[in-house]
């Protein structure tokens, strides 16, 4: 992942969150080509009573991170902007045009992985 990313600690809605976000974007904002922004909600099987991954589950969404940004940057012109993990799940963030395959392009990503059924 290309960028300048950075990660913070923080509190979101009474619960500790981790953001991780790639603030090249905002040295490049407003970007025209990638007007929309699209979430990808990770459903974490393996969370910390702080809503915070384990070890393993922060192995999982690396991977799912891998998986998905060079794929759907090829295959759908999208960029990976940020995540924010807290009470357990993982919202993966991107920003791109508009597409009417992007779901499926996503599914595909995931499919066979940790997240395969448990991502929305």
């Amino acid at each position: 992942m290309d960028g300048n990313w950075e990660v913070y600690p923080a509190e979101l809605e009474g619960e500790l969150a981790l953001f991780f976000l790639d603030f090249g974007v905002v040295e490049e904002a407003p970007i025209e080509a990638l007007p929309y922004a699209t979430r990808v909600t990770l459903t974490l099987s393996e969370s910390r009573p702080n809503g915070i991954p384990t070890e393993a589950e922060m192995g999982r969404i690396r991977e799912a991170e891998m998986a998905l940004e060079p794929a759907l940057r090829k295959q759908a012109s999208v960029r990976y902007v940020g995540r924010c993990i807290t009470g357990g799940r993982a919202d993966l963030y991107f920003y791109g045009p508009r597409t009417a395959r992007l779901q499926d392009h996503i599914a595909t990503c995931l499919e066979g992985s940790a997240y395969g059924e448990a991502w929305e």
